[in-house]
This record gives C-alpha cells, structure tokens and sequence, in this order.
C-alpha cells in the first residue's frame, strides 16, 4: 500500500515546517527579549551586596564552616577548659560567653549563604525560561539555512546553562561578580538583528500549515487503519485458534468418553463371569448333599417295609 505522502519531493519534505507555529515562536522571543534587560535585577544586586559583605568580613565565611564545630565543643563544656583546643579560661562562664559569640558570628554567616543561595535559585529560573524560548528558534534557524544565528543561539544557550551550574553555591557565586555587575544574562549583540531578519524570512515564505495539517491527518489516518487491521487479524487468528483448541478438546473427550464406556463393558462382563462362576460353584457344592439326602430316604423306606 502507498503512503500517504507518497508523490511529495525530498526537497519538500526537508524544508517543511509549520508557518504559524515558527511565528508564534518568534513572537514569543521577541517580546520576552524586551525584558532582558531588566531581568533578575534585583536578585543581582542583592547577592552582589551580600558578597561585598563577606569580602569586608572574611570571618564571617569562616565561621560558618566552623559552625558545627563550635556547636559541638559548647555542649561538651563542663569548666574552664575549652574541650576543643584545652586553652584554659578564667571561669567557665567566660568560655561559653567566647563559644556564643563564635556562634552568633556563623549565624550571621548563614543568613547570607541562605540568601545568597536563594538569589542564585531565582536567577536559574530565569535562565530555564530563556533557554525555553531560544530552543525551538535556535532548531528553526538551522531547517531554514540561517546557520550563523543558529550557532550564535548554541552558544548563548551553552553558557547560560554554564552559569546555572554556578549559582548553587556560595563559591560559584563568588566566582560571578564580574558577569552579575555587567548583567549576567550577556545577550549576544548580534541577537537584536538576527532575530527581526529570521522573522521577516518566515513571513516571507508561503503558508503550507493547511497542507501539512492535511497531511498529518492522512498519515494519523493511515496509520490507525493500519492499526485496526492488524488488531482483526489478530482477533481473527484467535478466534480460528479458540476453534482449534475446542475441536482438540472435544476429540480429546470424545475418546475419553469411548474409553471410560469400553472399560464399563469390560468391568460388566467380568462381573458377570465372576458372577456365573460362583452360582457354578454353588450348585456343584450343594449336589452330593442332595444325593445323600435321596439315599437317606430310600433306606428308611425299606425298613418301614
């Protein structure tokens, strides 16, 4: 059976695509490009003062990866010894004060690596949006031939997805202060003409949306009749091989039926014969009384005369 398609050129098939769908992608990155700019502004100047704060304070890094540590020696003070270094204090008093300021000074160091990590989350859900809309237009570009914006969007795509691997960690953001303070998104500055002109190129080409919604009607068609007829051979090679098990089935009872009747012939027969043999035996046995008992009378007989 010929396909659907069959009678449609190579060259056609390779340059199919649907009008409408590319420009409504198009249209889509358009508008969100307008948006760029401003884009997780403020997430980036947050965690830029929150990293200006832990450049005036190394300490303050410092004790947060002390933090468990200090924790740890303050529920084992029990005098005026530190149980982690055995530095010997005034009184007792005096080291948990020592021990709690640590403590405070890792907290306020946790609230910044909190903060600093929420910044990061909110400025990868930014880039998991964009990267969402250069996809589709970055395949487009590549079916239409427009291989420079196609490789330029590969790249910008490549380095965002970069920069999302850096923004879950204190020392991936501390990294990043360069590329925050001059706007972390990096928009290509090829991006601004090479998408008006792939739009204007889309536009320019003939609507085939009609024809390739035909024919994917067709195919989906084709392909469920093709589907349907497979499902009634198979149903039918069931049904034919449902028949061959019952016919099996009812020769198989057939002969068990003549067997179970033969063996009750058999069995009736032996009976019989146990039957006649045993009344033989009988009558053999009670005869001689018989004849004794005649000859019993036949003498009381002559006497009597």
């Amino acid at each position: 059976m010929r396909g659907l398609d069959a009678g449609l050129s190579a060259a056609d098939k390779a340059t199919e695509f649907n009008k409408q769908s590319a420009l409504r992608d198009l249209n889509a990155l358009s508008e969100a490009a307008k948006g760029f700019p401003d884009l997780a502004k403020k997430q980036s100047a947050a965690i830029l003062a929150d990293l200006a704060k832990l450049a005036a304070d190394p300490a303050l890094l410092a004790a947060l990866q002390r933090r468990a540590f200090i924790e740890k020696g303050l529920e084992l003070v029990d005098g005026p010894a530190c149980p982690l270094c055995n530095t010997p204090w005034p009184d007792e008093q005096h080291l948990r004060d020592h021990l709690k300021a640590k403590l405070a000074k890792s907290e306020e160091a946790r609230k910044i690596q909190q903060a600093l990590v929420n910044s990061g989350a909110a400025i990868a859900q930014e880039i998991i949006r964009v990267t969402g809309f250069l996809t589709p237009i970055q395949k487009l570009a590549e079916t239409q031939g427009d291989a420079p914006f196609a490789a330029l969007l590969t790249s910008w795509k490549v380095g965002l997805e970069t920069l999302e691997g850096k923004l879950a960690t204190v020392d991936g953001l501390t990294g990043l202060k360069d590329r925050l303070t001059a706007g972390w998104l990096e928009t290509p500055k090829a991006f601004s003409k090479s998408l008006p002109t792939l739009t204007e190129n889309i536009q320019a080409r003939p609507d085939k949306t009609a024809t390739l919604d035909a024919q994917t009607f067709l195919t989906t068609a084709q392909l469920r009749l093709g589907d349907y007829r497979e499902a009634m051979r198979k149903s039918k090679a069931a049904e034919i091989g449902l028949d061959d098990r019952q016919d099996r089935l009812r020769r198989v009872l057939q002969r068990a039926g003549t067997r179970a009747e033969y063996a009750v012939r058999r069995g009736t027969r032996r009976f019989q014969h146990v039957l006649i043999a045993r009344s033989t035996k009988m009558t053999k046995a009670s005869s001689p009384r018989s004849s004794r008992r005649a000859k019993g009378n036949s003498i009381s007989t002559v006497k009597l005369l």
